[in-house]
């Protein structure tokens, strides 16, 4: 046993059960402050993440609103364009009505004038 690799292999097998005592056991008393850590980071992790979407989604919100809003106007200046420049449908209908009454009446009196001639 006075090999000097024999005691050197002796106190690396000494160390070695020792490490990793400490590593099985050592750990559990270290367990709860590394939980506390890790628990702490993600909830910073978690805290930035939630307020970087929120500031996304108020983006989309206003940018959505500002759209609709856009879209409402043009809709309103088609509808004052086709207001302004087409007749609707029943005055057209009254129109060419009248129109009628107006040239019956006129044919009627040329016709009274070419018989009175």
């Amino acid at each position: 046993m006075n090999d000097p690799w024999t005691i050197a292999t002796v106190i690396a097998a000494i160390a070695l059960v020792v490490n990793l005592v400490q590593r099985i056991f050592g750990a559990g008393s270290n367990l709860p402050i590394a939980l506390a850590a890790v628990e702490a980071r993600l909830t910073i992790a978690i805290d930035g993440a939630r307020k970087e979407i929120e500031e996304r989604q108020d983006v989309h919100v206003h940018d959505t609103g500002e759209t609709i809003a856009a879209l409402k106007e043009h809709v309103r200046q088609v509808e004052f364009h086709l207001r302004d420049n087409y007749v609707r449908k029943d005055d057209f209908s009254e129109m060419l009505r009248i129109n009628f009454l107006n040239i019956t009446s006129r044919l009627d009196r040329i016709e009274k004038t070419l018989d009175t001639k």
